[in-house]
């Protein structure tokens, strides 16, 4: 998809260096990483979540110019950021998009998907989950993780960058228990 920006036409690409230049010109790149982009994105779209809070969905529908201006505006921040992030983490937007649409394709065939709200998650199995791993991988220049490693099961969270559990701090006693409690929160 190309567009007209300045003059000139712009590519997801153009965008991407327009992005990288508009960091590197305000010596932003120090503050772009993963965590503080993607925490970024989320609260840009939280801004445009909020522009249809509380309307109706025929007023979603319908916005006023003015309201369409500020959803642009948001949209064109959550945008900004997710193409900005991908280019840190070096992830081609378009391919992975490419593989995500391919999956859901396959995933939510039309025979039995069209009209129906179920969630694929609910029926998949371990070896479509590693093979939606494969293709994401391919996509994201990464090797895959193996079918073995692959699981539909939730596993718990990873402890904080410290290392320690709220378990080990546990084990501690008095002032030494709350001082550590706090390191990685």
């Amino acid at each position: 998809m190309s567009t007209t920006i300045g003059g000139m036409n712009s590519s997801l690409d153009d965008l991407t260096q327009s992005l990288r230049s508009f960091a590197r010109e305000r010596d932003w790149e120090q503050f772009h990483n993963p965590k503080n982009l993607a925490m970024a994105l989320a609260g840009e779209a939280g801004e445009l979540v909020a522009e249809f809070q509380w309307l109706t969905p025929e007023q979603a529908d319908d916005l006023t110019p003015e309201g369409r201006t500020r959803v642009a505006a948001e949209m064109a921040d959550v945008l900004s950021y997710l193409v900005r992030l991908a280019d840190v983490l070096d992830i081609d937007l378009l391919k992975a998009t490419t593989a995500k649409i391919a999956e859901n394709a396959r995933r939510y065939p039309v025979t039995t998907s069209r009209g129906s709200a179920e969630k694929a998650r609910d029926r998949d199995s371990e070896e479509s989950l590693a093979a939606f791993a494969a293709m994401m991988s391919a996509a994201l220049k990464r090797p895959a993780c193996s079918s073995s490693s692959v699981s539909t099961k939730k596993v718990a969270a990873a402890p904080p960058r410290g290392g320690r559990t709220a378990a080990d701090v546990g084990q501690q006693s008095g002032a030494s228990a709350a001082a550590d409690a706090t390191v990685g929160s």
